[in-house]
């Protein structure tokens, strides 16, 4: 029997973060507690817990730091047999939890596997993407190395000639790479893609615009369909050809830990999407899916298992 396609595929770097346990700047952290981290498999993640069938590229070390994070996207329904191993050790991060402020993060991903993804993995893994209904893709990715880039615009140009929609999620990350090198970088990929996620910084960035406003006209003009606008506390829109939608912030929720609150707003915008509805209810929608792992310590732990609607929890993850 042949498999059903996968409703996404992503790439990247999957990590071992380190997570401090208590409200602590790191230089007071001595309590770490072990998660599987990175902006696409916090994704495939939480798109894999609202019933979405998802397949992961990439590559870990073949050490015991990479087949944790095997079991654990598999035990998650993630596909990972296009995840390979590499002769290089598999990323690691180590983030403290300070009361206000940002949290600090020490990468150890230099000439990590992660790094060492390439256009032959992806051309692998081609058949797969062709087949599925999205790609999604991140910034972060492209950040890690020039072999990732070409894996990157190989996924890309498969995707393109399949007819697959490629969603794009902007995650601008300024300790991996320059506003410079980013721009050079990712602005080719806007004609490419029907959905870009992005704050306004990012957006301005990659559009090479001063306003978030030139920045979306710019995007649409360039030919994406959907440009998706993170605004935090004040909500999100979405903006096409038509005009735009806009959604308040999803009700109110004890804060923990905002890390991976984008990557489970892109996942329950995709999960929305994937199930037909309108934009403005994707971004409620998503609102609410990002409010459920604020609440909890790690990237992805928090994650629902339904997608909620209006803020609320809800079961309506098939219709």
């Amino acid at each position: 029997m042949t498999a059903a396609p996968h409703d996404l595929v992503t790439l990247g770097e999957p990590l071992i973060g380190l997570v401090g346990t208590a409200p602590l700047p790191m230089v007071m952290t001595d309590a770490f507690g072990v998660h599987v981290v990175g902006a696409e498999s916090n994704l495939a993640i939480g798109l894999a817990r609202l019933g979405r069938r998802v397949a992961y590229v990439g590559k870990v070390g073949a050490d015991a730091l990479g087949a944790r994070i095997r079991r654990t996207l598999a035990a998650e329904g993630i596909d990972v047999s296009h995840l390979t191993d590499a002769d290089a050790p598999t990323g690691l991060l180590l983030r403290d939890r300070p009361i206000g402020g940002a949290p600090e993060v020490i990468y150890r991903r230099t000439q990590s596997a992660g790094s060492l993804l390439c256009a032959q993995d992806v051309a692998a893994a081609a058949d797969v993407i062709a087949k599925a209904r999205g790609l999604h893709i991140t910034g972060v990715t492209c950040a890690l190395s020039s072999s990732c880039r070409d894996a990157v615009s190989a996924a890309v140009r498969t995707a393109s000639a399949a007819g697959v929609p490629i969603s794009f999620d902007v995650n601008y990350r300024s300790r991996l790479w320059t506003h410079e090198e980013a721009a050079a970088t990712l602005r080719p990929l806007l004609p490419h893609c029907h959905t870009i996620f992005g704050s306004v910084d990012e957006l301005c960035l990659v559009a090479g615009s001063a306003s978030a406003t030139d920045a979306v006209r710019s995007m649409l003009h360039a030919g994406v369909q959907v440009v998706v606008l993170k605004m935090g506390e004040a909500g999100a829109q979405a903006w096409t050809a038509d005009g735009a939608h806009e959604a308040a912030r999803a009700v109110d929720v004890p804060v923990v830990d905002v890390v991976g609150a984008g990557d489970a707003f892109a996942a329950g915008w995709l999960a929305a999407r994937l199930l037909d509805y309108d934009l403005s209810d994707c971004l409620t929608r998503a609102n609410a899916y990002a409010a459920t792992v604020v609440a909890t310590v790690g990237d992805t732990d928090g994650l629902a298992f339904a997608l909620p609607g209006a803020g609320l929890p809800g079961a309506d993850v098939q219709r």
